[in-house]
């Protein structure tokens, strides 16, 4: 599909919607999602700081994957 046939299906699509043809709200993650992103912004805080990755080795991290 070239550009120009792009912005044509896009301008389109605008109009048999009536707008733009996709959200433009932000989304809002729910309580888990919230929570799983809180802990990923610690473990990554946690690793920064520490100069060192989360595990010693490929041999602890699967076997912390694995439990």
């Amino acid at each position: 599909m070239s550009l120009g046939d792009a912005v044509n299906v896009f301008l389109r699509q605008s109009l048999n919607v009536g707008g733009l043809p996709f959200d433009m709200r932000t989304p809002h993650p729910n309580a888990v999602t919230e929570a799983a992103m809180r802990e990923g912004d610690e473990i990554i805080r946690r690793v920064k700081s520490s100069g060192k990755g989360r595990f010693d080795s490929a041999e602890d991290m699967l076997a912390d994957l694995k439990s």
